[in-house]
């Protein structure tokens, strides 16, 4: 009990020798089971045998097809010989291994166990395929692999998501984030890898990051992502001293494993990702642009810094996202840039400060952005529509679009036509009647912090309005607007 078991059988055969044909099959003579071809009644007891590693009362052309040594000709009388494990370097001594003109047809048995299991009792069964460029690959990999399993088959991670807020006024919104991403470490390496900040922007709820120009393509012409909005990213000076292993309660740089003290990554991190140069790891920019001068709290959470989009229609609706992206793994050996003396700089290859324990050697890992979210459930997505606070003149009212003309810019569908009630005061209603007085429908409006509201152009039946000029009353406890808008399809 508690002991992880491993693969304890490991078995090729040719598949024209497999499990339940009477004599070695071929293109031409096949196959075993079809209408009136015969097939070895045992098969089922055949592949048990061969997943358990058990030749016994097996005949000897099934022992030759299912159990091998590294001299096929002696299979079963080599010194060798394990039932267990066929050898891979006899795979190459039989007589199909070049047969045919795609090569050996073969089939490869994994097992573990036999396990003794009471009837209806459950085991969870994990295994895992590696590949390596070579032997030390290989191994690495497998580290790697084992590692993602003990973290829950997980990977390296991102920074963690900022929590943001979205705040609209007329012409304007103002995105508040949080500074969470900065102290979080990559759960595999343990390294406090953040680097930046990205901002996108959305018209359709996430589900494009922007305009056809703004797609980011990888060196396959596969769409790889969207170009942000803007992007930020720690200063030359704030990466060279940037803490490896993050920061300890005295507020210094943790020392751990293979890094010097101080465990700092010792240089710039910007341009093109090494690995996916279609990505950038940013310009060394800094944070002074968007750090707030003192931090704001709304709603119980403190916000360090702030941006704010003044390319807005009011009334229209739009998606916020911030991201943290981290600078990846490096590999253990980069290319710096030195100064010659002369005023030019040389390249020369130095051990990376950044990667101490040698993780992803010898070619590192991309960067990484956490996920933008799908839904405002998501602590980085945020939804928002720009428009004025709520006001106390009546005058001001408007109708957006007016006139209504086949469509609006708000996000409308077949079944869905949307016009918008800007410059309300906190808390009003608004009847709609049609030109000759007849009551169409009644928006109630109650919000403390925005001066608009939605209607979808249906009756109080539900039914879908007619074009033509209709007339709205807007009324405040005392006060009264009336105006007037018009639908033309």
């Amino acid at each position: 009990p508690g002991e992880k078991l491993k693969m304890t059988d490991w078995h090729w055969f040719d598949w024209y020798n497999r499990p339940g044909v009477i004599t070695r099959e071929s293109g031409g003579n096949c196959c075993a089971g079809d209408p009136g071809r015969p097939q070895a009644k045992n098969k089922e007891e055949i592949l048990l045998k061969v997943m358990r590693g058990d030749t016994v009362n097996l005949s000897n052309n099934e022992k030759n097809w299912f159990f091998h040594s590294k001299n096929p000709d002696i299979d079963q009388e080599d010194p060798d010989f394990n039932p267990h494990f066929d050898s891979l370097e006899g795979i190459e001594e039989t007589d199909f291994w070049f047969e045919g003109e795609d090569g050996l047809d073969c089939v490869l048995v994994m097992s573990c166990g036999p396990l003794d299991l009471e009837v209806g009792e459950e085991v969870p069964f994990s295994f895992c395929i590696i590949f390596g460029q070579n032997n030390d690959d290989l191994i690495r990999n497998a580290v790697f692999a084992q590692i993602m399993y003990n973290n829950h088959y997980q990977g390296y991670t991102p920074p963690s998501r900022p929590n943001i807020k979205a705040v609209s006024d007329q012409g304007k919104v103002t995105i508040y984030w949080d500074d969470s991403a900065e102290i979080s470490r990559d759960i595999v390496t343990g390294y406090s890898d953040f680097e930046g900040y990205k901002i996108y922007k959305s018209r359709d709820k996430g589900k494009t990051w922007g305009s056809p120009d703004k797609r980011i393509y990888d060196d396959t012409d596969i769409l790889a992502g969207w170009q942000p909005l803007n992007q930020y990213d720690l200063t030359a000076e704030e990466d060279s001293v940037y803490c490896v292993f993050g920061v300890d309660e005295n507020g210094e740089c943790e020392v751990r494993g293979n890094c010097p003290e101080p465990c700092i990554r010792g240089r710039s991190i910007q341009g093109p990702d090494p690995l996916t140069p279609w990505f950038s790891l940013g310009n060394d920019t800094g944070f002074d642009d968007i750090r707030l001068v003192e931090p704001v709290v709304i709603d119980g959470i403190e916000y360090t810094y702030s941006y704010v989009d003044t390319n807005v229609i009011d009334g229209l609706e739009y998606t916020y996202s911030v991201v943290g992206y981290d600078m990846g793994v490096e590999p253990p050996y980069v290319v710096d840039w030195v100064s010659d003396g002369n005023g030019s700089f040389i390249p020369d290859t130095v051990l990376s400060n950044a990667n101490p324990d040698n993780w992803s050697e010898p070619t590192g890992y991309q960067l990484i952005e956490n996920s933008k979210g799908t839904t405002n459930l998501d602590p980085n997505f945020v939804t928002v529509y720009p428009g004025p606070p709520p006001t106390i003149d009546l005058s001001s009212v408007q109708v957006v679009p007016n006139p209504y003309i086949v469509h609006s810019m708000f996000p409308e569908t077949e079944y869905l036509k949307l016009i918008r009630f800007t410059n309300l005061p906190s808390k009003c209603t608004i009847t709609i009647f049609t030109i000759s007085g007849e009551k169409v429908t009644q928006i109630e409006h109650e919000n403390e912090d925005e001066g608009y509201i939605t209607w979808d152009l249906r009756t109080v039946n539900n039914q879908e309005i007619s074009p033509g000029l209709y007339l709205y009353v807007v009324e405040s406890g005392k006060q009264k607007h009336i105006g007037k808008f018009a639908v033309v399809r």
